[in-house]
């Protein structure tokens, strides 16, 4: 599994609810995939937990079975 994004919840400082809330998903190598919906239902979010730019309140982010908040960003686009 390349990514694995498992019940997260974040929610962003001074926010009155959770951007997202018990999310997973989970990608193989070589899928392709599309994250649709609304504006506001928390797709730039979900990018931004796995890729480990922000760290989950609840939950983890794991990219190749690594942290995603561990990745070098150089490496992780390598990736």
């Amino acid at each position: 599994m390349i990514l694995d994004v498992r019940d997260v919840t974040y929610r962003y400082p001074g926010a009155g609810r959770d951007a997202l809330h018990h999310v997973s998903l989970a990608l193989d190598g070589g899928e392709f995939v599309a994250v649709l919906g609304p504006n506001g239902s928390g797709k730039t979010t979900l990018l931004r937990v796995a890729l480990g730019v922000v760290r989950p309140a609840v939950g983890e982010a794991r990219v190749a079975d690594r942290p995603a908040h561990a990745w070098d960003p150089r490496a992780l686009a390598r990736t």
